[in-house]
């Protein structure tokens, strides 16, 4: 057999041969030139500290040879050692042990065959045919695994009654004189020899094509910034360079090593069935790592991916101070609702619920009573708090120009269309979230493009063929009955009901009164510190007011009435007065405690029936109102001085 140049190069470092027995180099040469082969061949009788320090500085020079032929126990101790490298057996073929039987019969007709356990298949099922034709009395095979066993197997043919034994190398043959049996050395014929050179080469053409495609492979995940581990079984097939600053470690020292034996940490995420993720320390740095499966490729089965937590932080700011700067960030939690009025309070557990899913949602409620707030809330309590949150106001856009705000144009889609055309606010929201406020006023030859965009997670620039898909969840809010603009055909239903899977309604500022005080503080606190004006609370009788209003510009009104209040706050005449005079709409206070009767003289104050004290106040609350708070009129009307009246007004907080 002739084997071309190309086949060899490197063999000298690909394949090592140790000879197990004297006389055997001869043998080999012979083999070895007719085969056109010069790998490094080794003397390997025997295991001792010369033959482990050869082998151990072909190891350190060559990084590790491909394959290594040895026979007998040397195999299998050099095979533990050396776990990188693929050990071929040079066993004996059939013929050679029934030639070593045959010639063991000079000892009697009791023969012990010493083989090892890989290799007993060879003869099992031809022992009785060997015991046949070589006309033996017993014949009987003894299995080893490491070198003890080839001894333990000697004695244990002695006490069997065995005259010979047949096999187990040098080992057995040592065994055999100091235990006085005699052991019939078993030599491999060139038939063996060849065969198991046959082998390495196969081994070593195939292991040398894996690691060209595991070069390859390490050049590609090299461009990756995170690290990479290929595994196969429980062993690791390639690092990228970046794994091995992290671990600080070689691709080549953990090539098909076992992952415990690497790190004990990685190995206990691989263990934990069902995980996929999981941030772990790797020295004092938090990595969160990833396991995918790969079913289709028999180079590796799984492939970790290890990202630096702080690197994450630093890109998921970069990227949420990009889409801060196009207004894009929701910046509201539901921590930032004030209230604690039951009727706010179920709309917040609802909500919270609602947000962990990627339903649509509807949010119904009266202007001013936050829907935008609740819609950030929700955006940021979900998964997609870390993309953008898109907020489009459908009823301040006009309907010529809607679409292309919608989804964006191509260049030269219209005349006045940007040089490069402009993405859609659809687009943008891609991975988030996109809050289509006032969806009531959406035009109707615009609902049914939208309708195809939540049934197909896909549309069309204006002016484009190209399919653009998008991931978004969609919250609606709306200040007007849908089902009425259903019912009368300026909505239609079919997109209502697709808005509509989650639905949340905004209770008005009249329907949660107890809410009224919590923000009037919150709102003066704000006012008060943005302007630095000095406020430190509110008088009970303007609290009395606040209560009583009816609101119907709900928490938007009161914010603005509380904001004029810190602004004019000590730059008018009389501040008693400030608050009713910064309502927006004053014939509706009172209405609820101090109520003028319009049918009958305006001489006449309805009050309600309580303590002396209680009514006192309702009266004195009915002239301060009428007067709009001079407090001098009123005295005078009352019949008291100022100083009365303040003092009253006083003991009734």
């Amino acid at each position: 057999m002739k084997i071309t140049n190309s086949e060899t190069n490197n063999l000298e470092k690909d394949l090592v041969i140790l000879s197990p027995y004297e006389g055997f180099e001869s043998q080999l040469s012979e083999i070895l030139n007719e085969m056109n082969l010069y790998p490094t061949v080794i003397e390997g009788y025997n295991i001792n500290d010369y033959l482990i320090s050869k082998l151990n500085n072909l190891f350190t020079e060559y990084s590790y040879p491909e394959v290594i032929i040895s026979r007998g126990g040397v195999a299998s101790h050099i095979s533990k050692i050396f776990k990188n490298t693929v050990i071929i057996r040079m066993e004996p073929d059939y013929f050679d042990i029934i030639n070593a039987v045959n010639s063991a019969k000079i000892y009697g007709d009791n023969i012990g065959i010493i083989m090892h356990s890989k290799t007993i298949e060879l003869i099992t099922d031809k022992v009785d045919i060997i015991k046949n034709i070589l006309n033996l009395h017993k014949l009987k095979i003894y299995a080893f695994e490491t070198i003890d066993d080839i001894h333990n197997q000697v004695i244990c043919g002695k006490s069997d009654g065995m005259d010979a034994m047949v096999g187990g190398g040098i080992a057995a043959l040592e065994s055999g004189t100091s235990n006085k049996m005699p052991v019939v050395f078993v030599k491999s014929s060139k038939t063996s020899v060849i065969e198991a050179i046959k082998q390495a080469l196969s081994i070593i053409k195939v292991r040398k094509k894996e690691r060209k495609q595991l070069e390859s492979l390490k050049l590609i995940v090299n461009y990756i910034s995170e690290g990479v581990m290929a595994i196969n079984g429980d062993k690791v097939v390639l690092i990228n360079s970046t794994l091995e600053d992290i671990l600080g470690i070689k691709n080549v020292q953990v090539f098909n090593k076992k992952i415990v034996d690497i790190n004990n940490t990685i190995a206990d995420f691989l263990n934990k069935e069902g995980k996929d993720k999981e941030i772990i320390k790797i020295d004092k740095s938090n990595f969160l790592i990833e396991k995918s499966n790969l079913n289709e490729s028999g180079f590796a089965e799984k492939i970790l991916r290890f990202h630096n937590v702080e690197k994450i932080q630093e890109q998921e700011q970069k990227i949420r101070s990009k889409l801060n700067a196009k207004g894009f960030v929701a910046k509201y939690n539901f921590d930032d609702i004030i209230g604690k009025s039951n009727a706010i309070k179920n709309v917040i557990n609802s909500a919270r619920i609602y947000a962990s899913t990627d339903a649509s949602i509807l949010i119904s409620g009266n202007s001013g009573t936050g829907k935008e707030l609740l819609a950030q809330s929700i955006h940021n309590e979900s998964n997609r708090k870390n993309g953008p949150f898109v907020p489009i106001n459908c009823g301040a856009i006009p309907e010529n120009l809607l679409e292309s705000e919608f989804f964006g144009y191509e260049e030269g889609a219209f005349s006045g269309a940007k040089k490069n055309g402009k993405k859609g606010l659809f687009e943008l929201a891609h991975t988030g979230t996109i809050f289509l406020d006032e969806i009531n006023s959406l035009p109707i030859s615009l609902q049914s493009k939208l309708l195809r965009v939540i049934q197909e997670k896909e549309f069309n620039r204006i002016g484009s063929d190209s399919i653009i898909s998008v991931d978004v969840r969609i919250i609606a809010a709306t200040n007007q009955d849908m089902n009425k603009l259903t019912r009368n055909n300026k909505f239609r239903t079919d997109l209502y009901y697709r808005l509509n899977i989650l639905n949340l309604n905004l209770p008005t500022l009249s329907d949660r009164k107890g809410d009224i005080e919590i923000l009037s503080i919150h709102f003066l606190n704000y006012y008060s510190k943005k302007y630095k004006v000095n406020i430190p609370y509110l008088e009970k009788h303007e609290l009395d007011i606040l209560t009583n209003y009816n609101w119907p510009g709900n928490v938007r009104e009161l914010e603005n009435t509380i904001h004029r209040f810190v602004l004019l706050y000590g730059k008018e005449n009389n501040n008693n007065n400030l608050i009713y005079n910064c309502l927006e709409n004053t014939t509706d206070v009172m209405e609820n405690n101090v109520v003028e009767d319009k049918k009958e003289s305006k001489e006449i104050i309805k009050i309600h029936r309580d303590t002396l004290e209680v009514m006192e106040r309702e009266i004195i609350l009915s002239y301060l109102n009428e007067c709009k708070w001079n407090k001098q009129i009123v005295a005078d009307k009352l019949g008291i001085c100022r100083s009365t009246l303040w003092r009253k007004l006083k003991e009734s907080k």
